[in-house]
């Protein structure tokens, strides 16, 4: 299981597309007047319109590429080879762990966040191990391990306590209010606000 099962515009780096639709607002012809005396030329509601939704499109396009500058230099790892991958089961401790359940056909698995020697792995099992990684933070980004999904049964950090990591994960779109999810060891449920809750 992979969390990677989002949209393009979806993901450690992300922004949601925004709406560009924008309605023309229609002026009175003396309000329209005035806005014409302030800018100039005759008021147009319908070019206004396509004035403003153009400028939230640029706004947009920039904070893509501005992501774009901050994707390239993002640490990019490479699955380890198979001794590395030894060692690292043997030495490596287990800072942050995902544990999912897809039922059948599918399984159930756990993904994890292994440091080794002051470096931190993306370890998937039978998928590989991905590393190394500079911080936990890091491998947490690049991995989408902080998205949780609808087969997403518990998550365990021991580097933070259950509340910092409850503000840091993200409900991908399959998941709906009542979802309920252990974190370190304690069940918290998803709210209408999208945000988790701890269950009392």
């Amino acid at each position: 299981m992979s969390s990677n099962t989002t949209n393009n515009y979806k993901g450690p780096y992300a922004i949601e597309p925004p709406s560009f639709k924008v309605e023309p607002v229609y002026l009175s012809s003396e309000h329209a007047k005035q806005v014409e005396r302030f800018q100039g030329y005759p008021y147009d509601a319908e070019q206004d319109a396509r004035m403003k939704a153009y400028s939230i499109f640029k706004a947009w396009h920039h904070s893509l590429q501005v992501l774009a500058d901050l994707k390239s230099d993002y640490p990019q790892p490479e699955e380890i080879g198979a001794l590395e991958d030894c060692v690292l089961e043997e030495e490596g401790e287990d800072v942050f762990s995902l544990h999912w359940d897809a039922s059948e056909p599918y399984g159930s698995g756990v993904e994890s966040i292994l440091r080794c020697h002051g470096s931190n792995y993306y370890y998937k099992g039978a998928s590989g191990t991905f590393g190394p990684f500079p911080s936990l933070h890091d491998a947490l980004e690049w991995s989408e391990l902080l998205a949780i999904s609808s087969v997403t049964v518990s998550v365990t950090s021991s580097e933070m306590n259950s509340e910092e990591l409850a503000s840091l994960l993200r409900s991908q779109d399959d998941v709906e209010p009542g979802f309920s999810i252990e974190i370190n060891h304690e069940k918290w449920n998803l709210g209408l606000d999208r945000n988790l809750h701890k269950f009392t």
